[in-house]
């Protein structure tokens, strides 16, 4: 099973929205206890990730810069050894 990362604040604010329907019945009750836990839940250690994408700029050679810190490099690498942006686009291979 593989980990997807949420907004906590809008997972919350979901559910308080669906708890102000239930008020005053026992799905109020499971609804808070929800909303307590998420609160509660210790924050997974994750990075945002940047993107970008090679710009081919020399077909001869085969050099590629980077379109988010505009380092040159003479290969198509999955990030960018320079800022580390994730690369994207069609004519590179991605692995």
């Amino acid at each position: 099973m593989t980990d997807k990362f949420i907004s906590a604040d809008k997972l919350i604010d979901e559910l308080q929205e669906r708890h102000q329907l239930v008020a005053g019945t026992v799905r109020a009750i499971v609804y808070g206890s929800v909303i307590a836990t998420v609160r509660n839940f210790p924050p997974a250690d994750v990075v945002e990730v940047k993107h970008a994408e090679w710009i081919h700029i020399d077909e001869t050679l085969g050099f590629y810069e980077c379109s988010e810190c505009g380092f040159v490099y003479e290969e198509d690498y999955d990030f960018c050894p320079h800022c580390g942006c994730r690369m994207i686009g069609d004519d590179i291979n991605n692995g």
